[in-house]
Order: structure tokens, then sequence, then C-alpha cells
């Protein structure tokens, strides 16, 4: 089955790959939300994190101490914002920025204990933390302040929070879910596929696969499939009886047809004569045509490759005649690129036999078939174009142009489109250029 964008089994796993990022969401605001509420466990984030990264910049030994200048860049770009001091176990400033922002109480200088402190300093609100520190075996202890927050320390101390705590450990399972939901909807919906892929494959009248069937299959499938083989019985019935109605109403029309046709010929010449022989022939033609759209559209698909120029030389042969009485002439051309297409050789007869005799009655005198480029046969005649806006109508049963010849019944361009509905094919109608109308049969290709 050609997957589509619609089926049932992508909605599916569309559905819970989106109920799997809503949890991920879900999670992501609340942690944010969380944060947001308790701004100063953001503040104590944040300032753990420049702790780090000045304690990494740490370079030097003894008297030589030092940190890196892209560490200290924050505080030396806002030094009415950022301050840190950074003292060995002696209380020695070894390294600072903006240390007169800090109130340097002793025990945050010298107390080994973790300090975190939310103060009103020189008036303005201050944020503190306060660590020890190991460097090369030597204890120091870094003391770090914040005032404001320009560099965003803030936001990327949540940022961080957010991809460490929750979207790292959310993405591979959000994505085992999403993995697992889509295997496991394939996998259930297998039965439903294969249902779908057996309906598709009914024809009323043809030999039809059988029913998917097993264990595995859900009773609501089971349900669904048995009662589409009960419809198809019942369709199978009907069409039976309508083709058997068919047959036997043109058996018993085709023996008083025949025998007034005998009746006519042997009549005296005339212009009343061949009025009757031309009704005649009219009639024998319908009852034809009504027999085969009882069985036009029961064919089954072709399963082998054919020839299309080869039924195409056929029909042309056996209508040769028929158009000679009307005046018109035949011509057949073959592409030489060839023209195999995949359908059945009985369908095709039908349906192209059914549209040159329409050319023949309807068209001009000059038709010509054209076999190929496959999968393709056109029918092209000299004679009046198709009206406008009507190249659809005339494929509707009874439906005659305004211009049409009489004594049709209206049947011919109908059996056409239904032969070529069973061989999944196309007919298509449009006026050339060049003027008269052209009928196109397309049809599946060979390698389909």
């Amino acid at each position: 089955m050609t997957a589509s964008t619609n089926s049932l089994g992508r909605l599916l796993a569309r559905r819970l790959a989106l109920i799997a990022l809503a949890v991920a969401l879900v999670n992501l605001t609340a942690v944010a939300l969380r944060y947001a509420s308790q701004p100063e466990e953001l503040a104590r984030s944040a300032l753990q994190r420049q702790v780090e990264s000045l304690a990494a910049g740490i370079a030097g030994d003894g008297a030589g101490l030092r940190i890196a200048a892209d560490r200290r860049a924050p505080f030396d770009a806002h030094p009415s914002d950022y301050a840190f001091v950074l003292v060995d176990a002696a209380g020695a400033t070894v390294a600072s920025a903006n240390s007169d922002l800090l109130p340097l109480q002793r025990a945050w200088l010298q107390d080994g204990a973790a300090i975190d402190a939310d103060l009103t300093h020189a008036g303005r609100r201050l944020r503190v933390a306060a660590r020890a520190i190991d460097h090369d075996g030597e204890s120091l202890r870094l003391v770090v302040g914040m005032t404001g927050d320009p560099d965003r320390w803030l936001l990327r101390a949540l940022l961080d929070e957010l991809a460490t705590h929750v979207a790292l450990p959310l993405v591979p399972v959000v994505l085992l879910l999403i993995g697992t939901s889509a295997t496991l909807v394939r996998r259930a919906m297998a039965p439903v596929m294969a249902a779908a892929a057996w309906a598709r494959a009914l024809h009323p009248g043809a030999a039809n696969p059988a029913p998917p069937t097993g264990g595995t299959v859900p009773d609501e499938v089971a349900d669904l499939v048995d009662a589409l083989g009960r419809a198809l019985e019942r369709l199978e019935s009907a069409l039976s009886a309508e083709r058997r109605r068919s047959a036997e109403a043109a058996h018993a029309l085709r023996t008083p047809l025949a025998v007034l046709a005998a009746r006519i010929d042997a009549l005296p010449p005339g212009p009343a004569t061949d009025a009757l022989a031309r009704d005649i022939r009219a009639l024998t033609r319908t009852v034809q045509q009504l027999l085969s759209a009882a069985t036009a559209d029961i064919a089954a698909p072709g399963t082998t490759a054919i020839d299309l120029a080869d039924i195409a030389a056929g029909v042309a042969a056996q209508l040769a005649p028929f158009a000679h009485v009307q005046g018109a002439t035949l011509s057949l051309h073959a592409d030489p690129r060839g023209a195999a297409a995949r359908a059945a050789p009985a369908a095709v007869e039908l349906a192209l036999g059914n549209l040159v005799e329409n050319a023949v009655l309807h068209g001009g005198r000059a038709i010509t078939i054209e076999a190929g480029p496959s999968p393709l046969l056109r029918v092209r005649d000299d004679g009046p174009s198709l009206p406008a806006g009507h190249e659809q109508a005339i494929f509707e049963p009874f439906q005659r142009g305004p211009q049409a010849a009489p004594g049709g019944a209206g049947l011919g361009l109908s059996i056409v489109r239904r032969a070529m509905a069973s061989q999944d094919g196309a007919v298509e109608a449009r006026n050339p250029p060049q003027g008269g109308a052209e009928f196109s049969l397309r049809f599946r290709a060979a390698a389909d």
C-alpha cells in the first residue's frame, strides 16, 4: 500500500509524538516556573557557575596566582555590578575585581563552609557566594558578588538548569517514546492496512483475493472484513442476475431482428427499404450495446503486459467493413517506441471498439487510430468538434451531444468509461487544434 500522509497509522504516530513533546514542554515549563518563583535559588545557581568559572581560570602558583583575562571579562566590563575576591589560607588577597562592592566579613574569607547570602550593602541589594577551593594542593577562598545582572548570569543559569536537568534526560526518553510509539502503531495497524488492501483489490464479477485472516486480526477489523464479504456476495448476485437478464433479452431480440433484416433484404430496393435497413442496423447495435453495458465494468484488471498495437489492428480490421458502409475510412498508426500496457485484452477491445464505432457514426470521414507511445491509444476524427463544456458529460449513460447523428442510444462512451475503470485506466476527450475530436485511452504501464 502506498503510504499516505492522511493514513490512520501516520495520524496516530503524529498524535503520540505530539503527546511526548507536550510532556517534555510541560516539564521545561514547570522547571522555568519553579526558578521564576524562587529567584534566590536561581541567583545561588548563577553565582555557583561563576565561582566554578573563576576557579577554572586560576593560573600560576604561590604569590603569582592570577585569574585568566577571559574569566575576568564580565567583572572588568561591569565594575558596578559584579565583584570577586580570591584569598589564600592566611587571608591575604591574591586576586580581586571591584572588591569595594563586597563587605569582606572575615567569616566569608576564612570559614571553610559554603556561604550564600542576600543582603543590602551601600544601599544596594547584594547577592554573595563564598566557596573554599583547592588549587594545586593550596587552600583558597573565593567570594563572588552581584548587584545587577547586565551580563545575563541569571538567564544563563536558568538555561543551563533546563538543559542539564530537563532537556538532557528527557530528549532520549522522548525519542525512545516516539520511536516505540511509531513501531507499535505500525504493527497494530498492519491488520487494518491488510484489510484496506484487500478491499481495494475487490472487483465485482472477477476472481477476488481471499480476505485477510489470522489470530492477530482484531475483532473490529474481522467484523468489517466479514461485512464487506457479505456485501460483495450480494453485489455479485445482483450483477449475475443483471447479466443473465441482459443476455436473455439480447438473445430474445436477436432472432426477431435477424428475421426482420432478412425480410427487409427481400423487399424491392427503394428509399423506404433503405431506411428500414438502417433502422434495423441501429436497433441491432443498441441491443449489442445494452449487453456490453451490463458486462463492461466486471472485467478483472489485466495482470500481464499486452501490445495495444496488436489489439488496435484487430479492432480496425473488424470495423473496416462497418466504416466502409458508413462512408468512412480507418487508418492505424503504431508508435515505433512500442505500445505495451497492462490490461485485459477483452476490455481494451470493448473500449476501443466503441470509440471507433462512435467516431464512424458521429465523426468525420477519416478516422485515425494511434497506438502508443505506451500505454496509450488515441482515436481522432475530422468531424465536428465536441460541444464546449460537454467533454465529461458525454460519458454519462444516454447522454448525446446536441449535434449527434440520429439513431444512437448514448451508451457507447459510457461503456468506454466503465471498461477503462475496470482496468484502472482513464479516458479523456478533447478538441485538437486542427479540428475534429480526439479521445485518449490511458492504461497502466506494463512495468506497473
